[in-house]
C-alpha cells in the first residue's frame, strides 16, 4: 500500500493535518488496513473530533456564522451583536483560535477576527441543510402520528357511543 501524507504544521502548537492520497490496496480485498494507515486515520478522526468539539457550543456557532456573514469583525462587534459579556466572548474566541478556526489580527487599537478558512462556514451551511431535511421528516412523522391518534380516538369514541346506545 502506498500512502503519501502531507503534513502541515500550523501555529505555535504545530498541529499536524494529514491528507491521505494515492491509497492503493494490495493483496486481499477487504483486508485490514496496515497499522500505519490505521494510525493516520485515527489521528484524522481525533483532529475532526476536536473541530466538532470547538463547534459544540451554540455561542461558538453564532460567532462562526457572524464571521462567515461579515468577514473581518472587531471583537467589540462580536460581543455586542451576540449579546455576550466581553469575558465570555473572549473565552469562546480563545477556543476557536486554539482549534485554528478563527484568526485575530490587530489593527490600531482594535482586534479583528475572521474565519481562518471560509469552508467552515460552508460546513455550518451543510449542517443547516441536514437539520432542515431531518426536521421536515420529523414534522411529517408527527403529522402521521397525530392523524393516527385522531383516527384511533374517533374509532374509540364511535365504539363508546354505540356501546352506550345499546344499553
Amino acid at each position: 500500500m502506498e500512502i503519501s501524507c502531507f503534513v502541515s504544521c500550523i501555529g505555535v502548537n504545530e498541529i499536524a493535518i494529514f491528507e491521505i492520497s494515492n491509497m492503493m490496496s494490495v493483496g486481499v480485498p477487504n483486508a485490514d488496513p496496515p497499522f500505519g494507515e490505521r494510525q493516520v486515520k485515527e489521528k484524522l478522526r481525533r483532529f475532526k473530533a476536536g473541530i466538532f468539539q470547538a463547534l459544540a457550543h451554540p455561542t461558538r456557532i453564532a460567532i462562526i456564522e457572524l464571521l462567515r456573514d461579515e468577514g473581518d469583525v472587531p471583537v467589540t462587534t462580536v460581543y455586542e451583536r451576540l449579546g455576550l459579556e466581553q469575558p465570555n466572548a473572549s473565552q469562546h474566541l480563545a477556543v476557536l483560535r486554539a482549534k485554528h478556526l478563527v484568526v485575530a489580527r490587530k489593527v490600531g487599537n482594535q482586534v479583528l477576527y475572521s474565519l481562518r478558512d471560509r469552508i467552515i462556514g460552508k460546513v455550518l451551511d451543510l449542517m443547516r441543510e441536514y437539520f432542515q431535511s431531518h426536521l421536515n421528516e420529523s414534522l411529517e412523522l408527527l403529522k402521521d402520528m397525530e392523524a393516527d391518534e385522531t383516527g384511533r380516538h374517533r374509532k374509540t369514541t364511535a365504539r363508546s357511543l354505540r356501546h352506550e346506545a345499546a344499553r
